[in-house]
């Protein structure tokens, strides 16, 4: 059509939109390489290599949620466990999780992280909802079936009669939401 060719053609605005889409796109796959080196990375034990990657996808794509919860998990891996990392690592991980709720990896870094901090409820939540995400998740079906091994079992009377152990064979179990 020579009239909308014409408008297209003197669109003032046309090269600015035009540059401005490809430089977006030049950032999100410049995000996406460095968010692969950095789960490579993550895969042979190198913590900090794998922040430092995910840091600068993070800086390049800031509204993508696996590259913050992956920026928080790698940060919880590097820079040890206290309460102050922990916050910082869950904080981040779950704003992940908020920008990227169809993925499975944001929960399964929560439930980690929410079973090493003792939160094995929240924890158990968290696994079994990377599982809805992903049925065929082996790491977090893992998780989950490994809690299933550590609960108490109890003795044969108990089973017999179908009742659940008493407390005091129980293990301690935190029930307070971390955060």
């Amino acid at each position: 059509d020579p009239a909308r060719l014409a408008s297209y053609r003197e669109d003032p605005n046309r090269d600015r939109k035009d540059a401005q889409a490809l430089e977006e796109a030049q950032r999100a796959i410049g995000a996406e390489r460095e968010f692969q080196k950095g789960e490579a990375r993550l895969r042979s034990h190198d913590w900090s290599g794998a922040l430092t990657h995910f840091e600068r996808a993070v800086e390049l794509y800031p509204d993508e949620g696996e590259y913050i919860a992956y920026c928080g998990w790698s940060y919880y891996l590097t820079h040890g466990h206290d309460d102050v990392v922990f916050r910082k690592a869950f904080e981040l991980v779950k704003r992940g999780a908020k920008l990227a709720p169809d993925r499975e990896k944001p929960y399964l870094f929560l439930g980690r992280l929410c079973q090493a901090a003792g939160y094995l409820d929240a924890a158990e939540r968290m696994f079994m909802k990377a599982v809805e995400r992903r049925p065929d998740s082996i790491e977090a079906l893992r998780e989950l079936r490994l809690m299933q091994m550590q609960r108490p079992k109890q003795g044969l009377l108990g089973r017999l009669l179908r009742r659940p152990a008493p407390d005091s064979e129980r293990k301690p179990n935190k029930r307070k939401r971390p955060g």
